[in-house]
């Protein structure tokens, strides 16, 4: 029997429902009503009736953009990675106020980045330019209003200029979707006070509701009118956060929370409501729905389907999976951009703990009537915690301080980024989830963990743990790996470079005594200097202790903004890096190294192995293996090039040999 199964039958049997469909709950569920949402007239959807594409992937052409089923996509070529791609889609000589383009489902090669958008009409035989937008690679769905509605329309076009992916990228689209409006959408809503549907107009009778025509409007005023109807959690304000390319250029990381704005409702299959105010004309607002319960050991990745919003009252078709959602809310201009306010009338309230505004005491209650979703939302200031609601009743002792801790974790991640110092903290989060797959692992989404470690990961004294406990080691590497980047993560440091801001988390919260095992440090150091590269020893811990020696060299001197300084410097980096192989990225990090300290350090970098002269008699360049295949090949030539310009500099040499320093003053001997 598969994790996920033996999961679902445990929760059943401990008295958790799995709703399905939206028609069996509605509002408060004090009355089932069949097919509410479904009596609310929705935009008039157009499917083309033919497309062409110039570029793709055999079994994944243009017809699979628009076939209705959001599991097949178009996809562009693997083989050939050039742009402009053009996709053109042929209308049948229809109305059109909007399009949809819909992303792939899971993981984000194609989705689109820049495009342009053309069309054709029977008035207009020419292509005419629509706009320019920039998807920037989001694997939310976008949607474009057209600046006003055109008539008779015989083909959409697409200029694909850019997409997500590899080498030049790729372009790649699970369903692109055309509507026209339909004018009698928000005909239904004249009995109610506000925008948001919240509350009833003065003098609102019971006889004016019962003569509601549309059932859907009918049932929501008369729960209002007889004061059944509680908005907790069924309203809020939705906030901006930066998006996802935006936060790459700025920080030089990408896999922040993509679960913002937590709504704390469970949406069942089927279809149900959000009514939207004060989202202004041309931003993408979506529900986003994840598929928490689909990560089993067959399938690590976590799916997810976006549905967009637009101002007023929205008809979500929930497909493929339920779950609880989350309003996605991203922008490049994210501190201008104004709050938007939902309304959530249908779906089933699960609710959520925020830690600005919730105490243990709420959480109590809250997670008391946690019934409706095997997973629960914790919201702290620098992460969110998405673990199973079982987890958390057996587990958590104090919810309060385990937030705390999971936020002063990143924090001090942050920190060693050198973000705190220099660009800023970001408002975006760290989201850990639970997961049925695999025991410990970063992925596009967060860090996620396995159901079996929710002992210690959803206790607030167990997570910290000792010293050398997987409790505390295990959570700081897996954010660790979300805090790489291309300068300190070049091949063959995949599993070590992640132990940076877990030494640097360790040494000020943790234990700053610990240290690494003194006898592997002697039997690393005497393999390794003069005889052997650092990466072809082939043990992390050894990998990591050159580095953590440098941490610890400086924090004795008083320089405790070393790490802080060096990864603003390697991140704010210019250096072309084509050609490179992992000794060039060696040689980028010492030689910033001793020009951010001004010490003479390349003996240390070349007795731990770095540096290593792959010319010299006996050795050759190597290949490595480490999250796919890297290289490494190095010249006598290269290294008296960076000695002569380290002469050139005046740098000193250290006061002492840096291999042999310990924490806290400590030293090893050889």
């Amino acid at each position: 029997m598969k994790v996920k199964h033996i999961f679902l039958s445990i929760l059943c049997l401990l008295g958790f429902t799995m709703p399905t469909n939206a028609q069996d709950y509605f509002m408060t569920s004090i009355a089932p009503v069949s097919e509410l949402a479904s009596s609310i007239p929705g935009d008039f959807k157009i499917t083309p009736k033919s497309g062409t594409a110039s570029s793709y992937q055999g079994g994944a052409e243009i017809s699979k953009a628009f076939d209705g089923d959001m599991a097949t996509m178009y996809h562009s070529s693997w083989s050939v990675q050039e742009f402009p791609i053009t996709l053109v889609f042929n209308i049948a000589e229809e109305d059109l106020d909007y399009l949809i383009y819909n992303p792939r489902t899971s993981g984000s090669n194609g989705n689109f980045k820049e495009v342009e958008i053309y069309y054709t009409s029977v008035d207009k035989s020419e292509k005419t330019l629509i706009g320019a937008y920039d998807f920037a690679g989001s694997g939310n769905a976008s949607k474009v209003k057209f600046s006003e509605q055109l008539s008779k329309v015989k083909t959409i076009e697409f200029t694909i200029l850019s997409g997500a992916g590899d080498g030049n990228g790729f372009a790649s689209c699970a369903e692109m979707e055309f509507y026209r409006i339909n004018p009698a959408r928000d005909n239904n809503t004249t009995l109610f006070a506000d925008k948001l549907l919240t509350k009833l107009k003065d003098g609102v009778s019971m006889n004016d509701i019962d003569a509601m025509e549309n059932p859907f409007f009918r049932e929501l005023a008369t729960n209002i009118y007889k004061g059944n109807y509680s908005l907790n959690f069924r309203t809020r304000e939705c906030e901006a956060y930066m998006d996802r390319s935006s936060f790459s250029k700025l920080y030089s990381v990408s896999a922040y929370n993509l679960h913002e704005n937590p709504t704390g409702i469970y949406f069942p299959l089927g279809k149900n409501v959000i009514v939207v105010e004060n989202l202004e004309e041309g931003r993408n607002v979506s529900l986003v729905i994840p598929h928490y319960l689909g990560q089993t050991t067959d399938n690590w990745s976590l799916q997810s389907r976006s549905y967009p919003l637009q101002e007023g009252i929205n008809v979500v078709d929930v497909k493929d999976f339920a779950g609880i959602g989350y309003i996605s809310y991203f922008t490049p201009d994210w501190e201008e951009a104004g709050k938007v306010n939902i309304h959530i009338p249908m779906g089933i309230v699960q609710g959520y703990f925020d830690a600005s505004i919730h105490t243990n005491e709420d959480f109590v209650e809250i997670l008391a009537n946690a019934n409706a979703y095997p997973f629960l939302d914790l919201v702290g200031n620098r992460t969110q915690i998405t673990y199973t609601v079982e987890a958390y009743r057996n587990y958590t002792d104090d919810v309060t301080e385990l937030v705390k801790r999971y936020d002063n974790m990143v924090l001090h991640q942050q920190k060693y980024m050198g973000w705190q110092k220099y660009e800023g903290l970001p408002k975006n989060r760290v989201q850990c989830r639970a997961n049925g797959s695999y025991y410990m692992y970063k992925d596009n989404a967060g860090a996620s963990f396995e159901y079996g470690t929710m002992y210690n990961m959803a206790n607030s004294v167990r997570f910290y743990g000792g010293p050398s406990s997987d409790n505390n080691w295990g959570p700081c590497h897996e954010v660790g790996h979300i805090h790489q980047y291309k300068f300190n993560n070049w091949s063959g440091m995949g599993e070590t470079s992640v132990n940076f801001p877990n030494r640097f988390f360790r040494y000020y919260v943790v234990d700053p005594t610990y240290s690494d095992e003194e006898d592997r440090f002697k039997a690393g150091l005497t393999a390794i200097k003069g005889k052997t590269a650092l990466l072809k020893y082939g043990d992390v811990g050894v990998t990591l202790i050159p580095f953590s020696q440098l941490f610890y060299y400086f924090m004795e001197k008083g320089y405790a903004d070393f790490f802080p300084d060096l990864n603003r410097k390697l991140r704010t980096s210019t250096a072309n890096t084509e050609g490179w192989t992992s000794a060039q990225y060696e040689l980028h990090f010492a030689k910033a190294v001793c020009d951010l300290t001004e010490l003479d350090l390349v003996d240390f970098f070349v007795d731990w192995g770095m540096l290593y002269c792959t010319d010299l008699e006996g050795r050759e360049p190597f290949t490595i293996d480490d999250y796919g295949t890297g290289h490494y090949a190095f010249t006598t030539a290269e290294l008296e090039e960076f000695r002569e310009y380290i002469k050139e500099k005046g740098y000193d040499k250290p006061d002492e040999d840096v291999c042999l320093v310990k924490p806290l003053g400590g030293r090893f001997s050889l």
